[in-house]
């Protein structure tokens, strides 16, 4: 028949027929063109003496992975492909079974043990052939299935075993995707072991006690097992509201990029569900580019220390000091060493240490499979010679409250995805070993810790915020301050000398509005200073409003004194150029209005860029330190708007046009001499030393807030710089001059 399946296999490909079609058809013509042969019953591939010679026997399908190379490859070293391994404890259940006079008495278990395919490789001949012989064979009285400890022979195998044309039920001992739950695609399909969503249960809860909120996945796509993990855990993930935040399928030429990525997305926690092979490939380059633990952690289901050394490709060395700290999870088939089995043995008697019954995991699980058959069989003897159709209802009906205590574990079965609820036994690689932390329980949904792990790393790296150094911001905080008290001063020695000739020439209320915008500077270098001691990872509105509060009195600070100057010089050149036409514009009322006129542009606009448009704190990523030890993020913190350049352009715009006027002005008056107008010069001196330094002052602290956010302490620089010297020679050139001018004449003319 192997030649038969062969070409319809060849068929098949070209034609691109279904493997459901495929197999389909095989079954039919073996059957129909007479393959079977009765004698095939005690044909076995693998042999077993463990079969009594009954007269009454309920033969079991065993389908167990037995090759040890592929093509001339040796097959991967795991527990699941050791089919052979597993024999001894399905012979023991089936002796148990058959001494039990309260056990089917009618009848005698015998095994019928057929090789399959190793896990994970292309699923022809040998399971289907087996599946077909035995499946049709009326000799054989095949009542159902077990082993299939592979999910790629499961996948295929199930998708037929429980359809109409053949009725049996299946018991698979080995773990296999959440996606076999579906009884429409694997009907009649019982698991002894957990599908692979309870490792992703798991998952989700150690990253709630962790805390963690993102995690990678690397994947491999090309199987079903780890292909209907991967389509689980995403569904997980978006179900907790996690963050799935890096998804890569897995190969050898890909895992560069894929470490790439996981590093430009600044992931530490990754989950991977792969062959033991590849993922002893990503430890391999794990450790390669130091993403280890404590810095990073690893998360792999299924696989074993001696396994991913025995698989690795970068030395024994270096494997093993990538798997430090790394969790693994399996399940848990070992229950404690006293339980009373089902069949009143302990479990330490059943499976005593060092036996080849203990040598492998998967033996209890096949052990237990065998158990549930003979459970649900001996509640249905009295239809064990009806249809199948009536047969099959019943035992499966009776499947579902199978409950004992199996050789891996409590066994009952969820009837909804119809698979055990197995323990996920978790631990973490300490010294090279792996140490027993704890368990999750799928009945409850939770998990328990027993060891403390210390310093968990978190799932985000430590941020630092690149702020200005703190030198820097302590000695303009000392500067504002210091300016704000000379500025008080100031105020008070022009109270004090308010009724000089100087003062009022020069026309107080003015000078009084240039106080005011000196004091809004003060204000705003008082603000720029504070910005970054204000910066909270935690609350970011505190720096988004001393941002907005800066710009406010910043920009009309700026247009007070600008706006101030411009009525002062044209109030002069007024009074030298005789424009006589315009003296109602002069009383301080006017003068004062004209001020406030000038400057409701700004304060309209500053208005809808709050209103429509507020500053908010945009935190961005400059830079991750990842040759750090720990790696660590650098953090800059801003003040930005959807429409920033456009606010910006309009202010600045609309006070060059002011600037450009005062700066006509000054040249226009800039050789009026006369002793009661004499402060003129300075004016024309502070308005062009003024525009010289914020034409460098605003472009440069734009250009370094836009370009890049490294240079924070320069782009501060220049705008406290521009803020600072505008407040400060105010002072030193509109008033200290009167001010020393008024006290030597003062002093000159005092009595003696």
């Amino acid at each position: 028949s192997v030649p038969v399946v062969e070409n319809l296999y060849c068929f098949a490909t070209m034609a691109s027929v279904s493997y459901r079609e495929l197999l389909l058809l095989t079954l039919i013509i073996i059957k129909s063109e007479g393959f079977l042969d009765s004698s095939l019953c005690s044909s076995n591939e693998i042999t077993t003496t463990c079969n009594g010679e009954e007269t009454e026997v309920l033969n079991l399908l065993t389908l167990l992975p037995c090759p040890t190379t592929i093509n001339g490859s040796a097959v991967l070293a795991t527990d699941r492909n050791r089919g052979k391994d597993m024999l001894p404890a399905a012979c023991l259940a089936v002796k148990r079974i058959n001494d039990m006079s309260d056990i089917l008495p009618d009848y005698k278990i015998k095994l019928v043990p057929s090789c399959t395919e190793v896990c994970n490789e292309t699923v022809f001949p040998e399971s289907l052939t087996s599946f077909a012989r035995y499946a049709f064979d009326s000799d054989c009285s095949i009542v159902g299935i077990v082993g299939l400890l592979c999910p790629s022979v499961t996948d295929v195998i199930s998708r037929l075993a429980g359809r109409p044309e053949v009725r049996l039920l299946q018991v698979s001992a080995g773990d296999s995707p959440h996606s076999f739950a579906n009884n429409t695609e694997h009907p009649g399909l019982y698991r002894i072991v957990s599908s692979s969503a309870v490792y992703n249960k798991a998952l989700v809860s150690i990253m709630k006690v962790f805390q963690w909120q993102r995690i990678s996945l690397f994947f491999n796509n090309q199987q079903v097992y780890f292909t209907g993990t991967k389509d689980e855990f995403v569904r997980r993930i978006e179900e907790e509201n996690l963050q799935l935040s890096l998804t890569e399928e897995l190969s050898a030429s890909s895992i560069s990029q894929t470490f790439d990525d996981l590093q430009i997305d600044r992931l530490r926690i990754a989950y991977g569900s792969m062959r033991i092979d590849e993922a002893a490939l990503v430890l391999c380059e794990a450790h390669k580019r130091n993403l280890l633990w404590p810095n990073y952690v690893w998360i792999f289901h299924d696989h074993t220390i001696a396994d991913l050394i025995a698989n690795s490709n970068c030395g024994e060395v270096n494997i093993t000091r990538a798997l430090e700290g790394v969790f693994l999870f399996r399940f848990g088939l070992l229950p404690d060493s006293d339980t009373q089995l089902v069949s009143g043995q302990t479990s330490t008697e059943e499976f005593p240490d060092g036996s080849e019954l203990a040598g492998n995991k998967y033996s209890r699980a096949v052990y237990d499979s065998i158990w549930t058959f003979a459970l649900a069989l001996n509640r249905t003897q009295n239809v064990l010679n009806s249809s199948a159709l009536q047969t099959y209802s019943v035992i499966e009906r009776e499947m579902q409250n199978v409950r004992f205590s199996g050789a891996s574990g409590a066994i009952s079965f969820n009837n909804t995805t119809r698979e055990a609820n197995t323990t996920v036994n978790i631990y973490q690689v300490t010294g090279g070993e792996a140490v027993y932390i704890g368990f999750y329980s799928p009945t409850t949904n939770n998990i328990t810790l027993y060891n403390t792990i210390a310093d968990v790393p978190s799932d985000r790296f430590e941020t630092a915020f690149v702020k200005v150094p703190l030198g820097l911001r302590c000695a303009a905080l000392g500067s504002a301050a210091v300016l704000f008290l000379i500025t008080t001063i100031s105020l008070i020695m022009f109270i004090a000398f308010l009724d000089t000739p100087d003062i009022k020439a020069a026309s107080p209320i003015l000078s009084i509005m240039i106080f005011i915008g000196c004091y809004f500077l003060n204000v705003a270098a008082i603000l720029t200073a504070l910005r970054d001691f204000t910066i909270q990872e935690s609350n970011t509105t505190p720096y988004a409003i001393v941002c907005n509060c800066e710009v406010w009195f910043a920009v009309l600070g700026l247009k007070l004194i600008f706006s101030t100057l411009f009525m002062r010089l044209l109030r002069v050149y007024r009074i030298f150029f005789n424009y006589s036409k315009m003296g109602k514009l002069w009383s301080n009322s006017s003068m004062v209005l004209v001020i406030l006129l000038m400057v409701l542009p700004s304060v309209i606009l500053l208005l809808l860029w709050t209103t429509i448009d507020p500053l908010r704190t945009k935190i961005e990523d400059t830079v991750f330190k990842a040759s750090s030890d720990p790696p660590f993020t650098e953090i800059s913190q801003s003040c930005s708007s959807e429409y920033l350049p456009a606010w910006l352009v309009l202010l600045l715009v609309y006070g060059t046009v002011i600037l450009s006027l005062v700066v006509c002005l000054a040249i226009r008056t800039r050789k009026v001499t006369l002793d009661t107008f004499r402060d003129t010069k300075a004016v024309n001196s502070f308005i062009f030393m003024m525009a010289i330094i914020l034409g460098i002052c605003i472009p440069f602290t734009i250009l370094f807030t836009i370009a890049d956010n490294k240079t924070a302490s320069a782009s501060f620089a220049f705008q406290f710089m521009a803020i600072l010297l505008t407040s400060v020679l105010c002072q030193v050139l509109l008033f200290a001059p009167k001010y020393f001018t008024l006290l030597r004449e003062k002093i000159h003319y005092a009595p003696p």
